[in-house]
């Protein structure tokens, strides 16, 4: 897959049975729909996040496309304590998550199992 940021090739990459594609060149990461529920450990809590998503009003950053529809993203804001603007698929195929973006959801309450969370700060560095 191609990354929709920088266009680099992604890595594939399996956490406990489930795929995420990192770019190691500019550190973002794409989940399929429904990767970020399966790596919480309340299914529930999942879910919620992404309820509470709401439309970003302007933004600087260019829109990006699908990288498997190739359709324009819609720009999203997860807005708690430190609101997170995600990429997501108007088509549903998945979120576009900017280096950083992870580590912020999961510190705001994605609640993930350590085991999962130690990986991912090995892999993608300080959660």
């Amino acid at each position: 897959m191609i990354c929709p940021r920088c266009g680099m090739a992604m890595i594939v990459m399996e956490l406990d049975n489930i795929e995420i594609d990192h770019c190691f060149s500019c550190g973002g990461v794409w989940l399929d729909t429904g990767e970020l529920e399966k790596l919480t450990k309340d299914y529930s809590s999942g879910m919620v996040w992404l309820t509470e998503l709401i439309p970003a009003e302007e933004s600087s950053e260019p829109r990006l496309k699908c990288p498997i529809c190739q359709k324009e993203m819609e720009k999203l804001v997860w807005a708690l304590e430190e609101p997170v603007t995600v990429d997501r698929c108007p088509e549903g195929h998945g979120v576009w998550l900017d280096n950083g973006e992870l580590a912020a959801i999961i510190r705001q309450g994605a609640s993930i199992d350590s085991q999962i969370a130690s990986l991912f700060e090995e892999i993608f560095q300080k959660i």
